[in-house]
């Protein structure tokens, strides 16, 4: 049978591909590191901790609820020994 993108054990995503806003998969900022130039947040996902990261400042504080969205093309898919499988 073909596998599919959906039987990925895991997906990776490079921090300065994710972008907070209004839509996609809702997180909980469990903390804010601003260094300058860019800030990088910490989310809560579920029982993951996920970064982001952002360019300048940014108005959220740790609490706040947010939402956690990619383009297609940024996500990276793995199997469960860690192999990479983009082509799932």
């Amino acid at each position: 049978a073909e596998a599919r993108k959906h039987d990925a054990a895991a997906i990776g995503i490079r921090p300065e591909h994710l972008t907070l806003g209004p839509e996609g998969i809702a997180a909980e900022v469990a903390a804010v590191d601003y260094l300058g130039s860019e800030t990088i947040v910490r989310l809560k996902l579920d029982d993951s901790v996920v970064m982001a990261r952002v360019q300048g400042k940014t108005d959220l504080v740790a609490g706040a609820a947010t939402r956690l969205s990619w383009r297609p093309e940024d996500a990276h898919f793995f199997d469960e020994s860690g192999v990479r499988r983009d082509g799932l």
